[in-house]
């Protein structure tokens, strides 16, 4: 089994993330990061190979510190997969 490092890094110290680190990162799963891309909703990763993209951690924090808190007042899910 190959061992993967933990993230790429670009010169100008930009750290790239795969797929799973931004799953963990954000607490979504593959399907709603590709939904929220297809709406617009959320970065748009960075092709590195053939069959490999990544996502600057840069953007994926500044997604995260762009998401509504919880004030405790109750969390209303979005039920609907549509964009809006």
């Amino acid at each position: 089994m190959r061992r993967r490092e933990p993230a790429l890094t670009l010169g100008f110290m930009s750290i790239l993330m795969t797929r799973k680190q931004v799953e963990a990162r954000c607490g979504i799963t593959r399907t709603t990061i590709y939904r929220l891309m297809r709406c617009g909703k959320f970065p748009e990763p960075i092709r590195v190979g053939v069959r490999a993209v990544r996502w600057s951690e840069d953007e994926i924090a500044s997604w995260v510190e762009s998401r509504p808190r919880s004030h405790g007042d109750g969390i209303r899910r979005a039920a609907s997969k549509r964009c809006a």
